[in-house]
């Protein structure tokens, strides 16, 4: 089972950063897509977990 490993930090952007984008703030709410230490992916904004489970595949 895969767990979210709170030591690993990140490493690089994936793509152009929301500032290059032009939707920016100027603050650190904009959303982010950065590849971890460890190899996973963090998705930097607003939690929609809830709002897309059902359209999610089965397990296998």
């Amino acid at each position: 089972m895969w767990e979210a490993d709170p030591a690993a930090r990140f490493a690089r952007r994936l793509g152009k950063s929301p500032h290059e984008l032009g939707d920016t703030k100027e603050d650190m709410t904009c959303p982010d897509l950065w590849e971890l230490s460890n190899g996973d992916v963090a998705a930097i904004g607003r939690d929609l977990t809830e709002v897309y489970r059902d359209q999610l595949p089965a397990r296998s």
